[in-house]
C-alpha cells in the first residue's frame, strides 16, 4: 500500500511538473510569436541585433517607434512596453547595440519596412543617443522623427530642431536627474516634462509604484497623431 502511495504522489508530481513546463513554454511561444529577430544591416558592413514588434491591424503602419535601452540592459527589456505599444496598434523595434549610429540605422531600417515616420524612446544612454540621433536624422532625412520620449535621459546636446515633440520624464530623487531638467530647458518647444516622486532611473520607471501610470502617459503621448 505504502509503495502504490509513493508511486502515486510521484507520478502526480511529475504531471504537475509537465504541465509546468508545457504552460511556460507555451507562455514563451505565445510572446515570441508577437515579434520576429531582426538584424539591421549598417552602411559600415556590421549588424545590429533587434526585435520587430508588428502593429497590430487595426493600427496605422504609416508610423513606427524605436525603442533604446539603459547600459545595464538589453533589446528584451522593451518587451512589455513593446506589446503594450502593439495593441495600440503602434509597431516597434527595440535594438540591441544603443549608440547614435545604432539609432540612424534603426531609423532607416523602419523607413525600409514602410514606416514614413519614426518616433524614439530612449532611456537613460539610451536617451543621450537618441538625443545625438534625432536632430541628424531629421536632416538627413526629412523629418522622418516627430517625436520623442526620454526616461531619465543621460547628457547629450539638447533638441533645437522643429517639429519635433518632446517628453521628458525623470524621478525628483535620481543623482542623476539633473541632466534631464538641463536639457529640456534647453531644448526648444513642443516639450514637456513630468517629475515622478523616488529613485527610479531609466526603464526601472516603468516597473515603479508609478509604472503603470507612467506607461500609460507615454502611450498616450506617441498615440496622437
Amino acid at each position: 500500500m505504502i509503495v502504490k502511495y509513493i508511486s502515486s504522489i510521484r507520478n502526480s508530481l511529475l504531471l504537475l511538473l509537465v504541465g509546468i513546463y508545457l504552460s511556460s513554454a507555451n507562455s514563451a511561444l505565445q510572446a515570441q510569436s508577437h515579434y520576429q529577430e531582426v538584424k539591421i544591416l549598417s552602411e559600415f558592413g556590421y549588424s545590429n541585433e533587434a526585435l520587430y514588434f508588428p502593429g497590430s491591424e487595426s493600427g496605422s503602419p504609416e508610423t513606427a517607434v524605436v525603442l533604446v535601452h539603459q547600459s545595464s540592459a538589453h533589446k528584451e527589456s522593451w518587451t512589455d512596453f513593446a506589446l503594450a505599444l502593439q495593441n495600440k496598434g503602434i509597431p516597434s523595434l527595440s535594438i540591441e547595440d544603443v549608440g547614435r549610429r545604432d539609432v540612424l540605422d534603426a531609423i532607416q531600417y523602419l523607413k525600409d519596412k514602410g514606416h514614413q515616420k519614426v518616433m524614439l524612446v530612449g532611456a537613460s544612454i539610451g536617451g543621450g543617443a537618441v538625443l545625438q540621433a534625432s536632430s541628424q536624422a531629421n536632416k538627413k532625412m526629412d523629418g522622418v522623427v516627430t517625436k520623442v520620449v526620454l526616461l531619465s535621459t543621460s547628457s547629450a546636446s539638447a533638441i533645437v530642431t522643429p517639429g519635433i515633440d518632446k517628453l521628458f520624464i525623470v524621478a525628483k530623487s535620481d543623482m542623476w536627474g539633473s541632466d534631464s531638467h538641463d536639457i529640456f530647458e534647453e531644448s526648444t518647444e513642443p516639450k514637456k516634462l513630468y517629475e515622478f516622486e523616488g529613485f527610479a532611473h531609466g526603464q526601472d520607471l516603468l516597473v515603479g509604484k508609478d509604472g503603470k501610470e507612467i506607461t500609460t502617459l507615454i502611450l498616450n503621448f506617441l498615440s496622437v497623431h
